[in-house]
This record gives C-alpha cells, sequence and structure tokens, in this order.
C-alpha cells in the first residue's frame, strides 16, 4: 500500500502545483492540462485498474465482431453495447474503448466544472480527490452521467423536453440515471423548512422500508444480488457506506450553518447554479447516502448527487474572509486527502484504482 499512497500524494501534488497558475494563466489552459493528463491516466491505464475495468474490456473484445448479437450478448444497457460499436468501427484494440469512455468522462466532467465553478482549480483539486478514481470502475454509469452533465444547461434555462431526451439517452448506458429526473424540479425549489423535512423524512421511511423490498426486487430480475442484505452495519459494505455518509452528511451541515449564517451574501453571489439548487443536491445527495446503509446499491443514486458537493464547497468557501478561506480550504483538502489514505490503507477493495499501471 506504500506505493498507492505515494502514487496518490504524487497525483494531488502535480495537479496542486497546476491549480497555483490559475490566476497567470488562466482557467481554460489549466482545466485543459489538467484534464488531458487524467485522461490519459485514465485511457491507458491497465486492465486491472478499476474494480470493472476488465469486465467492460471483455465486453468490448465480445462486442466489437461484426456478427455480434449486439442487443443479446450482454447485460450491459442497448445504448452502451452501440458505444462499443462506433469504437469498434475505428479500432478493435481492446484499449480502445478506455480510450473513448475516458474521453467522454473526464472532457464532460472539466467542461462542468468549467461552466459551473466559481473557483475551478478547488473543485477540480476536489475532484481528483475525491471523484477521479470513481471514473476508473463505474465506466456504464459514468458515460450516462455525463451524458445528463451535458443536458444539464436544459435545467437552467427550464427546458423539460429536452432535459427529459438527455435523461432517455442517458438511462441507454444505465438505468440508475432515472433517478436524475428530480434535478429539474428541484432547482426551483425554495430552501425552506417544509421542504427539507419532507427529504429527511422521506429518508428516513425509505432506510426502514425500502432495503427488504429491493432485496425482492433483485431476487426476481435476477441482478444486484451482491447488494441484497439489510442489516445495519455488520458487513464491510456497510461500513463503506456509513462512512461516506458521514463524509456527506458534514458537507451538508458545512453548507447549511453557512447559508443559515451568510444568506444575503450567498444570494448576491453570481453563481452559474443556484444556491438553493446546490443546497438541495448535496442534501438529496446525503440522504441517499444514508439509506444506502441498508440497501447499498442506491450508492449508485447517491453518486449522481454527490458530484454536486465539489462545486458547492467553494461556493460556500467563498463567503468567509480571506484567512478563513485559506484555513477552511485546507481543513477540507486535508481531511479528504486523510479518509481516502485510510481506505486506500485498510479497505483497497473498495475502488482499486491504485496502485496505478499503464496498460504498456
Amino acid at each position: 500500500m506504500l506505493l498507492a499512497l505515494q502514487q496518490y500524494y504524487i497525483l494531488i501534488f502535480i495537479i496542486f502545483i497546476q491549480v497555483l497558475f490559475i490566476k497567470k494563466v488562466g482557467k481554460g489552459p489549466i482545466l485543459l492540462l489538467i484534464a488531458l493528463e487524467l485522461w490519459f491516466l485514465s485511457a491507458f491505464r491497465a486492465w486491472t485498474v478499476g474494480n470493472d475495468t476488465g469486465n467492460y474490456v471483455g465486453a468490448f473484445v465480445n462486442l466489437y465482431t461484426p456478427f455480434a448479437d449486439v442487443f443479446g450478448s450482454s447485460y450491459m444497457e442497448q445504448g452502451y453495447q452501440l458505444f462499443n460499436k462506433f469504437v469498434a468501427l475505428f479500432s478493435n484494440n481492446p484499449q480502445a474503448i478506455l480510450v473513448a469512455t475516458s474521453a467522454v468522462i473526464i472532457g464532460v466532467r472539466f467542461l462542468t466544472i468549467s461552466r459551473y465553478a466559481v473557483f475551478a482549480g478547488f473543485t477540480a483539486l476536489l475532484f481528483v480527490i475525491l471523484q477521479f478514481g470513481t471514473t476508473l470502475s463505474m465506466i456504464r454509469q459514468e458515460m450516462a452521467f455525463a451524458i445528463v452533465l451535458l443536458f444539464l444547461p436544459f435545467i437552467v434555462e427550464r427546458k423539460l423536453i429536452p432535459f427529459l431526451i438527455g435523461c432517455f439517452l442517458a438511462s441507454t448506458f444505465h438505468s440508475s440515471v432515472i433517478a436524475v429526473l428530480p434535478m429539474y424540479w428541484l432547482y426551483q425549489l425554495p430552501w425552506k423548512k417544509k421542504y427539507i423535512l419532507i427529504i429527511l423524512l422521506g429518508g428516513g421511511f425509505a432506510l426502514f422500508a425500502l432495503a427488504p423490498i429491493l432485496n425482492v426486487i433483485f431476487d426476481t430480475i435476477g441482478r444486484y444480488q451482491k447488494y441484497t442484505g439489510s442489516r445495519l452495519l455488520g458487513e464491510e459494505t456497510k461500513v463503506a457506506s456509513l462512512i461516506k455518509a458521514l463524509v456527506a452528511g458534514s458537507v451538508l451541515l458545512f453548507d447549511a450553518i453557512t447559508y443559515h449564517n451568510y444568506k444575503n451574501k450567498l444570494d448576491s453571489l453570481s453563481s452559474p447554479l443556484k444556491i438553493h439548487f446546490l443546497l438541495f443536491m448535496v442534501l438529496v445527495g446525503f440522504v441517499f447516502q444514508i439509506v444506502s446503509i441498508r440497501g447499498t446499491v442506491l450508492e449508485r443514486i447517491a453518486f449522481y448527487y454527490n458530484f454536486f458537493n465539489i462545486i458547492s464547497l467553494p461556493i460556500f468557501i467563498r463567503t468567509y474572509n480571506q484567512k478563513k478561506q485559506v484555513l477552511l480550504i485546507l481543513l477540507i483538502i486535508g481531511g479528504f486527502i486523510l479518509e481516502n489514505s485510510i481506505i486506500l490503507i485498510f479497505r483497497p477493495d473498495w475502488n482499486h484504482w491504485l496502485p496505478y499501471s499503464f496498460c504498456f
């Protein structure tokens, strides 16, 4: 694990140094440089890097032949299978699917950061610390979320039909993306106690009632059986969910307290996304993370909402004076690095992307 920690710290240090040059060089060139570096690492990784990478490479091999039964040879959604067939038009090398999916996933993430982050460098650094490793594993879901992010402007512009079209396209890559539909209506929802209470009570009910229902559904459809189990804690996956819920709760608590104390200042900020929307994204992500303690598969839904944590944190930090901003940034970065270091040491199997190795 020493090598994994060394690689993790080196990657963070390299990105941190580049972020320091944003004011001098400009946001665009630095974000592009970081995106290209991360794409290279993702595209040319060994097939053992990322929990599910080998499965996706194998699926590509099975699907790229001209006579493959594209809709019958895999459990993977049809849109993702067609994407495999499209990539195979250019190359039959199995590495090609990682090159292509990495370009979409990393490219769209950084396009979104460029559009909506008020402190893009800090957001990019948080992405590397918290979320880059995930992009190397959940390829179908990451591709689906990339499509959702491309259609995110239609939420802001209040264009329901185009957004629904985007969600439909995304669902052909991963069916769980249906869970992002509430984002459209949450964008206009005011941050009021009654709405907060409804969401929290709904999460509390689901915590105790949903897991048994999911178990029956999984047994019926024959998928996701590995997530079956409703005992509170008692399994490593439950411990992982609990830790993630505590982290999500900490982000929510910080954002909520900051909004309560600096509401007028936050409302006056020219944030690319509504402050209330970001608060609800963090709240819903926290609720799904809590519920996932009883039904681990729901972490796949929390994933869509937790992305906005790295968008919201820099905005809320801006409300404090300069000294407090520096202190908060250091505490947040230090805390997240410590969290992931502990995971790398004691639970490397949760998301096996380090130690890293190239495919060549």
